[in-house]
């Protein structure tokens, strides 16, 4: 994942997620597919094919992310995983809503427990 100056089209961009290779580590995404930026700036990032949600620190970008919701590598319809998750928001309340696409359905997971199970709201 990139980041790219807005005020300066041309510049140099900044890796904030990932290392440009293919992966399953806390450091390397597979078919990133989302990104969106809660309230401490920090990024979490769709990772489609490793079935998993990650927050990235933007206090110390290319350190390793957390898995927030999924479980890398091992798609599923259990309420702890996802089959290739396509978007990612965050609502209100902080938690986050999430495309599970290949299950055809929209996933709430508590921000505040990272890894327990998401609710189908539809």
């Amino acid at each position: 994942i990139q980041l790219c100056p807005a005020a300066s089209p041309g510049s140099p961009c900044t890796t904030v997620a990932g290392t440009g290779g293919l992966g399953s580590g806390l450091t390397e995404l597979n078919t990133p597919s989302g990104v969106t930026v809660n309230n401490d700036g920090d990024y979490l990032v769709v990772d489609m094919r490793n079935h998993r949600i990650q927050l990235c620190p933007a206090a110390s970008l290319g350190s390793p992310c957390t898995t927030v919701a999924g479980v890398a590598s091992y798609p599923g319809s259990t309420s702890t995983r996802f089959k290739k998750p396509h978007s990612v928001a965050i609502t209100s309340t902080g938690d986050y809503l999430v495309s599970d696409s290949y299950n055809q359905r929209m996933q709430l997971c508590p921000a505040a427990s990272p890894g327990s199970a998401c609710n189908t709201v539809a």
